[in-house]
């Protein structure tokens, strides 16, 4: 009985291990079958990938995106060899209410929100602007706070601001400027800021004016010198919802 067990046992083993060797070359086989496959496959890819010419074709005219690539970089490369300036001080001619308010609060280290963009601003109080002979008009329009430009009507029926010129605008340095025009509502402050630097008519980067009766407010903008390409200006108004923004592309003079 113990014999017949043994050979038994002896007999499954040998089938066992028969069964492994036989599933290891069946995967071993599917192994290779595949691997052959993706091979052939990436060649066949390769080959069939159409090849693509470096070299410049000489009679082929440039796409408006090419031309205008190339002018930037040209224009880049310029700027790098010959500079493109440097910001000029502010003479005592050119003096006003708006850069005396903001030279008064670096000298006294107040109202920091006259020298930075990103300090608060004074909340704008429309019941004092709308009296008649207002003297927080006249105040509020003696001072330049860059911030103001983040500040817009919560009312849910305000209206929203209107763009009444280019959002992109090409000028050369120092010798032109781009006029900037929106529509806000009639009689109310609208103020602007360039974060890059330029200069608007009250020769600083940021300004406030007011709106006709018509809503219609502009600005004029300058790149003088140390200004070159992508100026970034943001345009809003308290009374109105939302804000405006505008690239002025500064060139240097030829």
């Amino acid at each position: 009985m113990k014999k017949i067990f043994l050979v038994i046992s002896i007999l499954c083993l040998l089938f066992a291990v028969f069964l492994f060797k036989f599933e290891g070359q069946g995967n071993l086989d599917t192994t290779i079958q595949t691997s052959q496959i993706v091979h052939n496959d990436s060649e066949r890819k390769n080959i069939d990938k159409p090849v693509i010419s470096k070299e410049p074709q000489e009679d082929r005219p440039l796409t408006p995106f090419e031309k205008e690539s190339k002018e930037r970089k040209e224009e880049k490369a310029r700027y790098v060899k010959e500079g493109y300036g440097s910001f000029q001080p502010v003479s005592s001619s050119e003096m006003n209410d708006n850069i005396r308010a903001t030279v008064k609060a670096l000298q006294t280290g107040k109202h920091p929100e006259r020298v930075s963009v990103m300090v608060k601003p004074a909340a704008f109080d429309k019941k004092s602007w709308n009296k008649s002979g207002s003297k927080y008009k006249k105040e509020y329009l003696k001072v330049v706070e860059p911030g103001r430009v983040f500040q817009s009507s919560k009312d849910p029926n305000a209206k929203e601001i209107e763009s009444l010129s280019e959002y992109y605008q090409e000028i050369e340095q120092e010798s032109e400027e781009a006029k900037i025009m929106v529509k806000v509502e009639s009689g109310m402050p609208v103020s602007a800021y360039a974060f890059d630097g330029g200069e608007f008519s009250n020769k600083m980067v940021a300004q406030t004016v007011v709106a006709d009766s018509t809503g219609k407010a502009s600005f004029k903008f300058k790149g003088p010198s140390g200004v070159i390409m992508d100026t970034n200006i943001r345009v809003s108004s308290p009374s109105t919802k939302g804000y405006l923004t505008y690239i002025v592309h500064v060139k240097k003079s030829k």
